[in-house]
């Protein structure tokens, strides 16, 4: 995968491709499904070097065949979500296997056709569209990610190279940094708009536990201590608290813990019926729109949790890839995709700052209020 990656980076389509086919001519791949138990984990590079195949044929403008062998793909690995994963962010408009998607302009387009973001077998009835009606509402409110938070290493990753240079401008998370921000645009919004509110936490421990629960008041908690538990695992344990209460919540609402949100939760675009996500989200590098959601934010009806688990729960690292398990999504934002992280280099396309919030502790080089 290497010499294949190696000759893509220097432009040589042809040549990357070329080691691709060397390696499948051994390997020869079968049309005949893996069991689950045999299928490739995100370790194993067989199914990205799949991906990378569709992807370097549709640069070289071979877009049938590219659509082949991303069909043969999904035949091969069927439940695998490594393939689902880089299908989706690496060709963000092939996913729903849709011959007339392939081809499309990543660079050019802010906002990718919604029919190509998903397959084409629906998961469940699309129902018709419905505000939110907050007067008498139940909200289930779920606090996850961390209360305190090392900020080094998550710089490292969001901001690249730069980020030494950028550490003297912040400080660590903490989250008593922007609880007021919570109490005032999602707890008190929601409570001033008639709804019956209860909180539940499931975040990374920390030595602020105590002080969490004095705080959040919640109905519910976890506190993971596994630092290596991925975030999927962190959503799924949360909303196993949300459905094991003895109340039939009307809505539940995932948020991260470091959100400094723009808006109150009120005044959001939300769909009463359908899993809510903020925006399409870009593949940070290179920089284009993808059919990713940003997961920093998730509204739903209770009834949809057994659905955010199978495509967001403990084997999973994010829940930005339900963009494209779900039909029934309505982005909350749908004028152009935008970064999930904030605080990341300004680009001439817009996405580093998004219309709903910001993230705590993060060094910004332009005003993001």
């Amino acid at each position: 995968m290497s010499a294949a990656l190696t000759a893509f980076g220097r432009g040589d389509i042809e040549q990357a491709l070329a080691v691709l086919d060397d390696f499948f001519s051994l390997y020869r791949p079968s049309t005949v499904p893996l069991a689950p138990s045999e299928q490739l984990s995100a370790t194993n590079p067989i199914v990205r070097m799949h991906v990378l195949k569709g992807f370097f044929l549709e640069l070289q403008g071979s877009t049938t065949q590219a659509w082949r062998w991303a069909a043969a793909s999904r035949i091969r690995f069927p439940d695998d979500t490594e393939l689902q994963w880089q299908e989706v962010k690496l060709r963000p408009f092939r996913h729903s296997g849709r011959q007339e998607c392939m081809g499309a302009n990543r660079t050019a387009t802010k906002h990718p056709p919604l029919q190509c973001c998903h397959v084409s077998v629906h998961e469940a009835n699309i129902s018709p569209a419905r505000e939110m009606d907050w007067n008498n509402a139940k909200v289930a409110v779920l606090f996850r990610g961390h209360a305190f938070r090392d900020m080094e290493t998550t710089l490292a990753r969001s901001r690249g190279p730069d980020y030494q240079a950028s550490m003297s401008k912040i400080a660590n998370f903490d989250y008593r940094n922007v609880w007021a921000r919570h109490e005032s645009m999602v707890l008190g919004d929601l409570k001033s708009r008639g709804a019956r509110v209860d909180v539940f936490a499931c975040l990374h421990s920390s030595h602020l536990d105590d002080q969490v629960l004095k705080d959040l008041k919640p109905l519910a908690w976890h506190f993971e201590t596994n630092e290596a538990a991925l975030q999927g695992q962190q959503v799924e344990n949360g909303l196993r608290m949300v459905s094991e209460a003895e109340m039939e919540y009307d809505l539940v609402l995932v948020l991260r813990l470091d959100l400094v949100l723009k808006q109150p939760v009120s005044s959001w675009e939300l769909d009463a019926t359908r899993l809510n996500v903020p925006f399409r989200s870009i593949n940070d590098v290179p920089n284009y729109c993808t059919c990713l959601v940003a997961d920093t934010i998730m509204a739903f009806p209770q009834a949809l949790i057994p659905r955010v688990v199978d495509r967001c729960g403990r084997n999973h690292q994010s829940c930005h890839g339900l963009g494209a398990a779900f039909e029934d999504v309505n982005l909350m934002v749908n004028d152009q995709c935008y970064n999930s992280n904030t605080g990341v280099p300004a680009d001439s396309f817009h996405t580093a700052k998004n219309p709903l919030y910001r993230l705590d502790a993060r060094p910004y080089d332009y005003e993001d209020a």
